[in-house]
Protein backbone atom coordinates (compact mmCIF):
# COMPACT_ATOMS: atom_id res chain seq x y z
CA UNK A 1 0.00 0.00 0.00
CA UNK A 2 2.87 2.35 0.80
CA UNK A 3 4.42 1.98 -2.60
CA UNK A 4 0.77 2.99 -4.49
CA UNK A 5 0.81 6.20 -2.50
CA UNK A 6 4.07 7.41 -3.18
CA UNK A 7 4.06 6.67 -6.64
CA UNK A 8 6.59 4.36 -9.11
CA UNK A 9 9.98 6.27 -8.58
CA UNK A 10 9.39 9.35 -5.98
CA UNK A 11 13.32 10.58 -5.58
CA UNK A 12 13.87 9.90 -9.75
CA UNK A 13 14.38 13.57 -11.36
CA UNK A 14 15.80 12.46 -14.83
CA UNK A 15 14.43 10.07 -17.32
CA UNK A 16 17.74 8.08 -16.54
CA UNK A 17 16.72 8.25 -13.01
CA UNK A 18 13.41 6.99 -13.61
CA UNK A 19 14.37 4.10 -15.93
CA UNK A 20 16.92 2.74 -13.13
CA UNK A 21 14.39 3.28 -10.75
CA UNK A 22 11.99 0.53 -13.11
CA UNK A 23 14.68 -1.57 -14.26
CA UNK A 24 15.30 -1.85 -10.29
CA UNK A 25 11.46 -2.58 -9.26
CA UNK A 26 11.32 -5.26 -12.25
CA UNK A 27 14.22 -6.88 -11.20
CA UNK A 28 12.82 -7.66 -7.69
CA UNK A 29 9.68 -8.35 -8.92
CA UNK A 30 11.58 -11.04 -11.13
CA UNK A 31 13.12 -12.39 -8.10
CA UNK A 32 10.09 -12.58 -5.96
CA UNK A 33 8.08 -14.24 -9.46
CA UNK A 34 10.74 -17.09 -9.55
CA UNK A 35 10.35 -17.72 -5.70
CA UNK A 36 7.20 -17.99 -6.09
CA UNK A 37 6.90 -20.46 -8.77
CA UNK A 38 9.53 -22.60 -6.97
CA UNK A 39 7.41 -22.44 -3.66
CA UNK A 40 4.64 -23.53 -5.69
CA UNK A 41 6.38 -26.31 -7.88
CA UNK A 42 7.84 -27.72 -4.49
CA UNK A 43 3.89 -27.93 -3.33
CA UNK A 44 2.80 -29.81 -6.47
CA UNK A 45 5.68 -32.32 -6.17
CA UNK A 46 5.03 -33.26 -2.78
CA UNK A 47 4.07 -37.01 -2.13
CA UNK A 48 1.25 -37.83 -0.33
CA UNK A 49 1.47 -38.99 2.99
CA UNK A 50 0.64 -42.81 3.99
CA UNK A 51 0.08 -43.81 0.57
CA UNK A 52 2.21 -46.62 0.98
CA UNK A 53 1.09 -49.47 -1.08
CA UNK A 54 -1.34 -47.19 -3.13
CA UNK A 55 -0.06 -46.98 -6.69
CA UNK A 56 2.43 -44.23 -7.83
CA UNK A 57 0.73 -41.45 -8.76
CA UNK A 58 1.77 -38.90 -12.52
CA UNK A 59 4.46 -36.58 -11.37
CA UNK A 60 2.80 -33.69 -10.34
CA UNK A 61 3.79 -30.15 -11.46
CA UNK A 62 4.21 -30.85 -15.56
CA UNK A 63 1.38 -28.26 -15.89
CA UNK A 64 3.52 -25.69 -14.37
CA UNK A 65 6.45 -26.65 -15.84
CA UNK A 66 5.02 -26.09 -19.42
CA UNK A 67 3.53 -22.85 -18.55
CA UNK A 68 6.32 -21.72 -16.98
CA UNK A 69 8.74 -22.70 -20.25
CA UNK A 70 5.87 -20.98 -22.35
CA UNK A 71 6.01 -17.81 -20.60
CA UNK A 72 9.33 -18.01 -20.73
CA UNK A 73 9.80 -17.76 -24.80
CA UNK A 74 6.71 -16.00 -24.97
CA UNK A 75 6.40 -13.66 -21.94
CA UNK A 76 6.95 -10.12 -21.79
CA UNK A 77 11.06 -10.28 -20.50
CA UNK A 78 11.53 -12.57 -23.67
CA UNK A 79 11.81 -9.37 -26.19
CA UNK A 80 8.87 -11.09 -28.60
CA UNK A 81 6.19 -8.70 -28.94
CA UNK A 82 2.76 -9.49 -27.68
CA UNK A 83 0.33 -10.48 -30.28
CA UNK A 84 -1.86 -7.87 -28.55
CA UNK A 85 -1.77 -3.99 -29.54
Amino acid sequence: MAREKQGDCPNAVSTLGINTCLSHAVDATDRNYRAYVRAIGGLLRLHQPGAGSAPPEPPRGRELDAAEAAWATSGPRSGKRSAMP
